[in-house]
């Protein structure tokens, strides 16, 4: 019994210098692969700083509204129409007493 021959034990590699053509063909598809490369690494880049902006906007205006939905239910009650008073009116509680200077 012969031992078995590989299958690819007859094929020989022949190697053949590309043509001038043919290599700046690959270099040129190279380099331009290259440049497109970078010119995506500076969008996605810009994406996300565009995207950290925008969160950090919606945390704000999220943080608004929680105020403006407090101040909504705050708006008509008692309290509400006495801090005015108090407040934005410069009116004093009813039963302060009121020292004035001569």
């Amino acid at each position: 019994m012969t031992p078995k021959k590989h299958p690819l034990a007859d094929v020989k590699i022949v190697r053949r210098k590309s043509s001038l053509l043919t290599r700046i063909v690959i270099i040129t598809a190279i380099v331009l692969s290259m440049a497109a490369l970078l010119v995506l690494h500076g969008a996605i880049n810009a994406a996300n700083r565009n995207t950290e902006a925008l969160r950090q906007q919606a945390v704000i205006l999220e943080q608004e509204s929680q105020r403006l939905d407090e101040y909504e239910s705050q708006k008509g009650t008692l309290q509400e129409i006495f801090r005015i008073a108090l407040e934005k009116l410069g009116l004093t509680p009813p039963d302060s007493v009121i020292i004035q200077p001569k």
